[in-house]
């Protein structure tokens, strides 16, 4: 082969490797919200293209979405080991990219969070901070990365009980977010701040964020299932603590139609027909509530939606005596009963709070 073929041949498959990394990047880029596992080897494939090519930028730039598929399905210690390699990778090769280092550490922080490893989650956030602080470009660079890293920090301070301090994150992250195309990451900041509006009482700042939301997603061709079910369960359950027993039901059921046949964590689906009990109480519809017991097994086979059941149960019998004549109607057996007014009545002691259903959102 003569030289300059040989140059040819080399520019050609530099090339080839180019447009095949960036191209699986892109792919998974467009199909991981939607189809996990396939974003997932997308992203797989793009950082061995990546890494055969030398263009370490890019790797580590596909090694940052591949660290958030893996988390996203609960590979939190791969997840973590992909960020830990490309930290390496760019000191190893005397890399110095801000952007770059920031979408390492910001996504390695949630990972460190996940295991329990608390020290060096604090230790990673506050890195990524500083970098956000040395260099304000980063956050016109990675408007997305620098939302998640807001969305992510103010998780971590939700679970340290520094409400504050995550408020002030999650009001940069949804400040950040309403600049992208996509509303679900605005959405995802506000899920997240709505719970602090449901914990410190401010309900009618709670759905007015909310509503806001609604808005966005009527403009939107993105529209999240499971978003759109969350935005109308909060704001059930902000009608609920105004006392507008009425509304509530109405976006309880919004959720509830939102969320059917939904495979997702938070159950709105069964969760909106529990909390809905409350209203009809309230509203002394005890025929509407009956309807609602007899609609659920004593045991869902769900753990997570047999506990908030029984927190239900705990809070109803603790406010209403009409439904202790309909033990035999009810058939909540005693193990799923009683834990949730112990539960209740316990926690309400030791936090004085008026009304604890709110914590789901937190223990979440």
């Amino acid at each position: 082969m003569s030289h300059f073929k040989l140059i040819l041949f080399l520019l050609f498959s530099v090339n080839l490797y180019s447009q095949s990394y960036i191209e699986y990047w892109k792919k998974g880029n467009k199909i991981a919200s939607i189809d996990a596992p396939k974003g997932l080897r997308n992203y797989e494939k793009a950082l061995i293209e990546a890494h055969k090519s030398g263009d370490w930028i890019w790797e580590n730039i596909i090694r940052a979405d591949l660290c958030g598929s893996y988390f996203n399905i609960n590979e939190f210690d791969k997840a973590l080991s992909v960020c830990q390699d490309g930290l390496s990778l760019m000191k190893n090769k005397h890399i110095r990219n801000d952007s770059v280092t920031f979408r390492l550490i910001s996504a390695s922080a949630p990972c460190y969070h996940k295991l329990y490893r608390f020290d060096q989650a604090a230790s990673s956030f506050e890195t990524a901070a500083q970098i956000l602080r040395l260099n304000p470009e980063v956050s016109k660079q990675t408007p997305l990365f620098v939302t998640y890293y807001y969305i992510n920090y103010a998780y971590f301070l939700i679970e340290l009980f520094d409400l504050e301090k995550a408020r002030v994150m999650l009001s940069n992250a949804a400040r950040i977010a309403k600049g992208l195309k996509n509303p679900i990451h605005y959405a995802r900041a506000n899920s997240l701040l709505s719970n602090i509006y449901a914990f410190s009482g401010e309900y009618e700042k709670g759905i007015m964020e909310n509503q806001e939301l609604l808005e966005l997603f009527k403009k939107s061709k993105f529209v999240n299932r499971t978003e759109k079910a969350k935005v109308y369960y909060m704001l059930g359950y902000f009608y609920t603590r105004l006392s507008q027993d009425t509304k509530a039901i109405e976006h309880f059921n919004l959720a509830k139609d939102s969320g059917k046949n939904l495979n997702d964590i938070f159950k709105y689906y069964e969760m909106s027909e529990i909390d809905k009990c409350e209203n009809y109480l309230n509203l002394g519809k005890v025929e509407n509530v009956k309807k609602i017991l007899k609609s659920f097994p004593d045991k869902t086979g769900n753990l997570e939606v047999d506990y908030y059941k029984s927190m239900a149960w705990g809070h109803i019998f603790t406010k209403s005596k009409i439904l202790i004549s309909h033990w035999k109607v009810i058939k909540m057996p005693l193990m799923y009963c009683f834990p949730g007014i112990i539960w209740k009545n316990s926690m309400s002691k030791i936090l004085n709070l008026t009304d604890l259903n709110f914590l789901r959102f937190l223990i979440k």
